[in-house]
């Protein structure tokens, strides 16, 4: 039987939606790090041009910043302008959410929420906002 990190890299190979996402129920961590090379699965999509699997693995709030080897992101070893402005795109997003919980700004905080790509990006990534809240003593953004 296939470890479920193994399913979800032959998932990403083979363009299977269906089975990456049984690969995630059944534990793979999206998040995992090749031993050798340092590629995430997002580093793999990246490079190999798969758009739609970049776009999955950043839906399901896969760390866009981990970098390879090479200390190189997914973004840098992207195959396409596409792809590599659709990684920049959650990382914007990203960036603003975290710097409005450092700073408690909160009106800021909840007009990016009212964008889809930055609820999306909170439903995965909360208790790292709530931490970053929490450290920099802004209890009106964590209550948020």
């Amino acid at each position: 039987m296939k470890y479920p990190n193994q399913k979800l890299y032959d998932a990403i190979v083979k363009n299977d939606f269906a089975a990456a996402k049984q690969a995630l129920r059944d534990g793979a961590d999206i998040n995992s790090q090749e031993m050798k090379t340092k590629e995430t699965f997002l580093h793999q999509a990246a490079k190999t041009g798969k758009t739609e699997f970049v776009n999955f693995l950043l839906e399901r709030g896969i760390d866009l910043f981990l970098e390879d080897d090479h200390n190189q992101t997914a973004a840098d070893v992207a195959s396409s302008t596409e792809i590599k402005d659709l990684i920049q795109k959650y990382e914007t997003a990203i960036n603003g959410l975290f710097v409005c919980a450092k700073d408690g700004n909160i009106e800021e905080l909840k007009e990016l929420l009212k964008q889809e790509l930055p609820r999306k990006i909170v439903a995965f990534n909360k208790w790292g906002l709530l931490l970053t809240a929490a450290s920099s003593e802004n209890k009106d953004v964590v209550e948020l």
